[in-house]
């Protein structure tokens, strides 16, 4: 994130919530990023009691 991102979207969640889509600088969604390094788990995701 710190070589830069973008923002796109906008809409918002029945709780108000934003919705966007990170592009990291390289052209990659961040989320994706995120998945690849293990340091996120894909939805739904029933594998761990703490993601329910």
């Amino acid at each position: 994130m710190s070589g830069g991102y973008t923002l796109s979207g906008g809409d918002y969640d029945r709780y108000d919530r934003r919705l966007v889509e990170i592009t990291v600088a390289d052209g990659r969604d961040a989320g994706s990023v995120l998945l690849e390094e293990g340091l996120a788990q894909p939805w739904p995701n029933s594998g761990n009691p703490w993601c329910r």
